[in-house]
């Protein structure tokens, strides 16, 4: 009787060992790349008033990522940047796909030249002295809680920046800043 209860024990034990594994299976994401990539405190892809001082944004090739138009993607922030003399800090990004690399000069109101419209949009402010528009109707935004996002046919670079009014009195935290991308 032991033989019949050792061997009924082993079952249950694969059993409860198959319902495991197909159950961490089955919830785990289809996201099993993650890349990190360092965002500047002052970048951005908005218009800027031509006496504030702003960086380029981020330009992420998705291809040399192995991120092609219809690949699903979850982006998020980490970390914070330093906005205003205040110190206080702000976590979030704005992001924009493109079919090419090229960006206008700081004045421009649609710097991305080839900017493809995704994701649910942003309304961002006007600069800080000028008041210039920045909004554009191709952004989205980007936060600490991940986004999931389909890259859009003939995309082949995303632009991340942050979405500030003002940008040469942003600095970095000690933590960094960065954009986070799985797919």
């Amino acid at each position: 009787m032991k033989t019949k209860s050792t061997r009924l024990n082993q079952v249950k034990i694969m059993l409860c060992s198959s319902l495991i594994i197909f159950i961490a299976i089955s919830c785990s994401d289809d996201f099993d790349t993650k890349k990190e990539f360092g965002i500047g405190p002052k970048s951005t892809f908005l218009r800027v008033d031509t006496y504030d001082s702003a960086d380029n944004p981020l330009i992420i090739n998705l291809e040399d990522n192995g991120i092609t138009a219809g690949v699903m993607v979850r982006i998020k922030t980490i970390g914070a940047y330093i906005y205003g003399s205040s110190g206080g800090t702000r976590s979030d990004a704005i992001g924009v796909f493109s079919g090419s690399a090229q960006l206008l000069g700081i004045s421009e109101l649609n710097r991305i030249v080839d900017a493809i419209d995704a994701g649910e949009d942003v309304v961002t402010e006007n600069t800080y002295e000028g008041s210039q528009t920045t909004d554009i109707a191709e952004d989205f935004e980007i936060w600490d809680e991940s986004c999931e996002i389909k890259v859009p046919a003939g995309a082949k670079y995303l632009f991340v920046g942050n979405a500030d009014c003002l940008h040469s009195d942003n600095s970095e935290t000690t933590q960094g800043f960065k954009v986070e991308i799985s797919y």
